[in-house]
């Protein structure tokens, strides 16, 4: 992605927070309360700020082995993703990915994120 290209992009400026290398191990914990003693959550969180560019009207220029990430098509029935119910109306199964078949390597990223997104919209990340 060249900066001439990029240039004339929707762009926003926003701070992400990393967490910060340390000797301890970060933690979260994920039910409430924790076990008596220990805080909800543990680790060194900084923010950067940083320049966020939509990159939908260059997204057939956008490779794997250049860019490092490919924005692919996802057709969905769900018509307003910040409409807690509306989402949450899908089953597990409407939400999962199968990967019993060989994949073009430019589709297995637009599925892991697929499901990564309905597991973090549903809040958790495993099932027990």
């Amino acid at each position: 992605m060249d900066m001439h290209a990029t240039a004339t992009l929707k762009e926003i400026v926003a701070t992400l927070n990393h967490l910060v290398p340390s000797k301890e191990r970060p933690f979260v914990y994920m039910y409430d309360p924790p076990p008596p003693g220990m805080p909800q959550r543990f680790g060194d969180y900084r923010g950067h700020s940083v320049t966020i560019r939509d990159v939908r009207p260059m997204a057939k220029e956008l490779s794997l082995d250049k860019e490092g990430f490919v924005l692919l098509r996802q057709s969905t029935r769900v018509r307003d993703f910040g409409d807690d119910a509306e989402v949450k109306s899908f089953s597990d199964d409407k939400m999962s990915v199968t990967f019993d078949q060989p994949r073009d390597r430019n589709e297995l990223p637009a599925e892991v994120a697929r499901l990564l997104t309905g597991l973090i919209r549903q809040g958790r990340l495993i099932r027990g």
